[in-house]
Formats: structure tokens, C-alpha cells, sequence
């Protein structure tokens, strides 16, 4: 929602009648269900406009954001070799599924950057957040080993499906860091992990002090089964995690 209560919303279809007024991308691509992306008037009366999102292959959008100058911004996964990345970070299709981060221009008529995000093996985007700066935050799930790490506080798989936290420079063009979040079972990375990374809180001795005790904890806990995570992650994100839960 923005400042104005207008709604937006991402998803995926299969529909190729899928209401697509005043969209950026008004065709079903290859016949598989894309990911979608409309923005629906704060009264509720009236679609502002709709989009697909999406290539020859599945496509599905998982979450959105939008900035204070209705700039939208849409996490998900796609297996389209084609998935549109114009401007983005990384253009190639990394294999079984790819998480991918996309920006929407405010007059919603073009992508102002798009691209894909994982590694050689299954990814999905679960949860997108952007700060006053633009920078744009995004967690998920991986089972890619060579998930990119780029100054990340852990670089190292896990094994099994691994949570990541990934910030995408404002202009979409790098990665400004890029890290696994690690646990000992299956973990699953969404919204509040991003947002979590984008409201970048600046930690005392104390809290510091406090994650490393919560770390040496979880390292001799028993094996959990999958679960929702919580976590406050420092500014510099080679000093890891404040706390997670």
C-alpha cells in the first residue's frame, strides 16, 4: 500500500484474459502462468493498471513493495530462460529455478530494471523491502551452493535449502551484499527478513554481544523441523546477525 492507500498486488496466472489495463506487458508468455503485478485504487473501484510479468516459462510473483515515488518493486521465481532482465545484475538463467527482483517505473509503462537472482540450482524471492535510499532487500530460499555471496556474514551452504538476505544497489545494476542465512533443517526467508535487512538498525556493544551468544546457543540446539525465522541483521553485514528467532 502507498501513502495514498492505493493497493498493489503480486501472483501468478495462467488466465489469459487476466485484466491487464494500462500494463507494461499485456500478453501471456508460452502459455505457462506468469507472475503479475496491478495496482488497485485505494477506494477499490477501479484497477490503476495491471501487468503481466514473465517469460516462455512458470512465473510467479511472491511479494511487492513500493517506494515513496510509486516505484513497485516485485520478489518472486521464475524457470523462463527468458524472464525479462533489462538493466539487471545478472541476465542468465541459472537452471531448476531462479528467484528474481524486478522494479516497476511509477508510470508503469516500462521496467526500470529486472533480474534474475540465484544460483545452479532451485531459488525463489519471498520477501522484497526498499529503504528511503532505494536500495532494494530481498530474502528467500536457496538450494543453490554457488548462491552469489558477494560480502555476505556467511558464504558458506548449509546444505538443504538455505534462507538467503541479498541488497540489490538502487540502480539495480550490482549487489551491494549478498548472504546465506543458515539453520540446520529446511529454512525459509520472506517478508519480514527483508525487512528486517532494508530498516539497517545500527547495533550497540551489547546487542553484538548478545548475537554472539544467541549463535553459540542455536549451534547446540537439537535439529528443527522447516519454520518461520525473525532476524535484525547490522549495517555492515559482515558483523552477521544482531539476533534472530
Amino acid at each position: 500500500m502507498d501513502s495514498a492507500g492505493n493497493v498493489y498486488v503480486a501472483g501468478s496466472t495462467g488466465s489469459t484474459d487476466f485484466p491487464t489495463t494500462g500494463g507494461f506487458d499485456t500478453t501471456l508468455d508460452g502459455g505457462s502462468p506468469d507472475a503479475f503485478v496491478t495496482k488497485v485504487s485505494a477506494a477499490g473501484s477501479n484497477l490503476v493498471w495491471s501487468s503481466y510479468l514473465g517469460g516462455g516459462g512458470l512465473d510467479s510473483g511472491s511479494s511487492i513493495a513500493v517506494d515513496s515515488a510509486s516505484n513497485v518493486y516485485v520478489a518472486g521465481f521464475t524457470r523462463s530462460a527468458d524472464f525479462p532482465t533489462t538493466g539487471g545484475f545478472d541476465t542468465t538463467y541459472g537452471g531448476s529455478s531462479d528467484a528474481f527482483v524486478t522494479k516497476v517505473n511509477a508510470a508503469r509503462s516500462s521496467l526500470a530494471w529486472s533480474s534474475y537472482l540465484g544460483g545452479a540450482d532451485t531459488d525463489h524471492g519471498n520477501g522484497i523491502a526498499v529503504d528511503s535510499a532505494g536500495d532494494v532487500y530481498v530474502a528467500g530460499d536457496t538450494d543453490s551452493s554457488d548462491f552469489p555471496t558477494t560480502g555476505g556474514f556467511d558464504t558458506t551452504d548449509g546444505g538443504g535449502t538455505d534462507v538467503f538476505v541479498t541488497k540489490v544497489n538502487a540502480a539495480g545494476s550490482s549487489l551491494a551484499w549478498s548472504s546465506y542465512l543458515e539453520g540446520f533443517g529446511q529454512d525459509d526467508g520472506g517478508t519480514r527478513a527483508a525487512t528486517a535487512a532494508a530498516a539497517r538498525p545500527r547495533p550497540s556493544a551489547t546487542a553484538r554481544r548478545t548475537a554472539r551468544r544467541t549463535s553459540a546457543a542455536t549451534a547446540a540446539a537439537p535439529a528443527p523441523s522447516a519454520r518461520g525465522i525473525a532476524l535484525r541483521i547490522a549495517p555492515a553485514p559482515s558483523r552477521g546477525r544482531i539476533w534472530a528467532s
